[in-house]
């Protein structure tokens, strides 16, 4: 028969020597406690992790701002473009959510508040002031961002999954960019 410090002492010991196995109980206890967990116990670089945040909520405005434009914007072209947003994004947007489920990252799957606002200012909007604002905010100023934050991914990513992701996303943003510039031009 086992002496009850015995007991309590191996107890001790097995905690210390394998700490997650407390953290992985209680991360099952609540949905945000998982989210956070997964995320956290991950072996993604920082960078890479940030990478697939800042590209999450940006794939997600691209595609609620397109989403409006299809409905709100005067000319036919900008039409288009909102719904090419809405296309490309939404499959970029799956690409990076199985890479990141595949790592164990929780992705957001809302934009940031910066876009929520410009968001809600553009439903605000229609006809040819929708046009400019949309093009000069999604269009151009997100799509020169999402090129830059695509570009220093694609050329420094330390995981390869998330590096492959953006180097093969970077030319379709590189393309966006160019179409929103020569609509701003006509506009």
């Amino acid at each position: 028969m086992k002496s009850p410090v015995r007991v309590v002492i191996v107890a001790a010991a097995l905690a210390l020597a394998f700490p997650a196995a407390g953290r992985a109980q209680d991360s099952k206890a609540s949905p945000a406690g998982s989210a956070k967990a997964a995320a956290s116990s991950s072996n993604i670089d920082k960078r890479d992790r940030d990478f697939m945040m800042k590209a999450a909520q940006a794939g997600h405005a691209e595609v609620a701002t397109g989403n409006v434009a299809s409905t709100r914007a005067a000319s036919e072209a900008v039409k288009q473009f909102g719904a090419q947003m809405v296309k490309d994004h939404t499959t970029a947007n799956d690409g990076l959510k199985t890479i990141a489920q595949g790592k164990g990252v929780s992705l957001p799957d809302a934009p940031d508040n910066a876009h929520q606002k410009a968001l809600e200012k553009l439903k605000s909007m229609s006809g040819a002031s929708f046009d400019r604002q949309y093009i000069a905010d999604a269009g151009v100023k997100d799509h020169t961002a999402a090129q830059k934050l695509f570009s220093d991914e694609a050329k420094n990513g330390k995981d390869a999954d998330v590096k492959a992701f953006a180097q093969k996303t970077l030319p379709v943003i590189t393309h966006h960019l160019e179409m929103a510039r020569d609509l701003a031009k006509k506009k």
